[in-house]
């Protein structure tokens, strides 16, 4: 199922409210033996992300990303967007 990504607040809170449905709270997974680091930037009207996929439980990388996109959205976090985490 492809989103499409939120034109506004009031879009980027209807989509995070329909997210939250999905979060899995109880171990569900079992043996992990994989393990991927995910961050983000965003700046100057551009998102940075990068991801790092490592094996457990040596560590070792294994494959690893980095993009550069240009923002149609402006970045809405906790402190911009009214009942997120840590913004009442």
């Amino acid at each position: 199922m492809e989103q499409s990504w939120p034109r506004s607040a009031a879009e980027a809170r209807q989509l995070q409210e329909r997210l939250r449905e999905q979060v899995i709270t109880k171990d569900e997974i079992g043996v992990v033996r994989r393990v991927a680091g995910v961050d983000a930037r965003y700046g100057a009207g551009h998102l940075w992300a990068a991801v790092v996929v490592m094996t457990l439980p040596d560590i070792a990388v294994i494959e690893n990303a980095l993009i550069c996109h240009p923002l149609s959205f402006p970045y809405a976090g906790p402190a911009v967007l009214p009942g997120s985490a840590g913004n009442p």
